[in-house]
């Protein structure tokens, strides 16, 4: 395999900018050969309409559709952005080491998968698999955990106090991002890296502090950075507020009118995809009938009721008044 077939594609959507540059700054000091870098962001994609789930579900998962079915190379390597690899990438992807092909009950649990355009190939069956699962996100999401024995150990995300010297530390568990909680264990590693990225001009003190400003990380970063304090040591040193809301979790404005107000408008409904839930057909479809049913009944009721007096009317009370009138007719 040629050194020009890299392509490492990183999941980027909603991780800090401070976060995205230092994954740059990790990947070209790490990464041994020429590979091209392409961020989830900048790819514009969007949920498949049948998916019944939120934005910030199902693009990761959307993401990974799309680096295998867009391969445009040998070989893709897929990193999420809340991790800090600490080897060279290529490295798993060598003849003598080790290549992963992600299975269907896999593909929503990985974080990192290196996967050949030969299997990705139209007529491969995984490509079926992909199918199947653009066309229902609970065909990924039902499945169960994914099998980290498919996976070499050292190749393996783990968090950073089970393994500190890991080829990648996961970091993604919100209390475990050191860019949300200065007290999460791969905090000073991270700080160290921030650091050596801030000297060599990679990241300024102005982009961290424009992530602070817009509460996309900790405030206390800036403050670890410039007193060169380990988190781990001496936690309770920090002057900046301890507590932080995530944007994962903080309740935006618009929510939080929708809390205070006693006015509540119901969300739009969209036809196709409630079709596609199956909630017209499960649930909808038997209501109306349901209440059809009811009418039906009330309107079959209503009209023997109306068909009773109309031949009462007509069978003993117009007979009646005609004789009367006949009656009378002939006594003038």
């Amino acid at each position: 395999m040629s050194i020009e077939n890299y392509q490492i594609l990183v999941n980027d959507l909603g991780i800090p900018l401070v976060q995205r540059l230092l994954m740059s700054y990790w990947l070209k000091t790490t990464v041994g050969h020429p590979f091209q870098l392409i961020w989830g962001s900048e790819l514009g994609l969007s949920t498949p309409p049948t998916w019944q789930v939120k934005p910030e579900v199902g693009l990761p998962l959307a993401l990974k559709l799309w680096s295998l079915e867009n391969i445009c190379r040998d070989t893709i390597i897929y990193l999420d952005g809340n991790t800090i690899p600490q080897a060279d990438l290529t490295a798993a992807v060598q003849p003598e080491a080790w290549l992963q092909m992600p299975e269907r009950v896999a593909l929503k649990q990985l974080i990192f998968f290196v996967v050949k355009h030969e299997l990705a190939a139209p007529e491969h069956e995984f490509s079926y698999a992909v199918k199947e699962i653009r066309a229902s996100y609970t065909q990924a999401a039902d499945y169960d955990q994914y099998d980290p024995t498919l996976m070499p150990s050292e190749w393996m995300p783990v968090a950073y106090n089970l393994n500190p010297k890991a080829n990648l530390i996961s970091c993604v568990a919100l209390q475990e991002r050191p860019w949300y909680n200065p007290c999460a264990p791969a905090t000073a590693l991270w700080i160290t890296y921030l650091n050596q990225s801030i000297q060599q001009g990679f990241i300024s003190i102005d982009t961290i502090a424009e992530d602070i400003e817009q509460q996309r990380i900790h405030p206390g970063i800036l403050e670890l950075l410039e007193s060169r304090i380990n988190p781990i040591d001496q936690p309770l040193f920090l002057s900046s507020p301890s507590r932080f809301e995530s944007p994962e979790i903080k309740i935006s404005p618009a929510q939080q009118q929708m809390i205070a107000s006693t006015i509540y408008e119901m969300p739009k409904r969209s036809f196709w995809r409630s079709l596609a839930s199956g909630y017209v057909t499960e649930v909808m479809l038997p209501r109306e009938l349901k209440n059809f049913s009811k009418k039906w009944r009330v309107f079959q009721q209503d009209y023997r009721i109306r068909a009773r007096k109309a031949r009462y009317v007509l069978k003993i009370i117009l007979p009646k008044r005609l004789n009367r009138a006949l009656r009378d007719d002939k006594k003038d």
